[in-house]
């Protein structure tokens, strides 16, 4: 689980989010349960490739909040956070490394 949130904790938006004023909902999306809960529910939709999800994901990285849109993670920002969920869930084998 280190893993996964060292990648999270270097992740651009979360070294953006670290950079604004505080404030908002800024501690809440530095909470460590939160910023696990939406990487997980970013990780399914880099799984699934979900239209609904992905509608979803585009609304808030269009947001005209840079608070917001700095709560989840472009595509490029996404792909070391998803890796090392896919070594965690590898080592659980809760999903087959391929």
């Amino acid at each position: 689980m280190n893993k996964v949130m060292d990648a999270i904790d270097q992740s651009k938006s979360i070294q953006e989010l670290k950079n604004l004023p505080a404030g908002g909902n800024r501690n809440y999306y530095l909470d460590k349960n939160e910023r696990f809960a939406r990487a997980y529910a970013q990780y399914i939709l880099y799984k699934t490739a979900d239209p609904k999800l992905r509608a979803q994901l585009n609304e808030i990285l269009q947001s005209g909040s840079k608070m917001y849109q700095l709560s989840q993670w472009s595509d490029d920002d996404f792909v070391p956070i998803a890796q090392a969920m896919d070594d965690l869930f590898g080592e659980m084998g809760w999903i087959k490394k391929l």
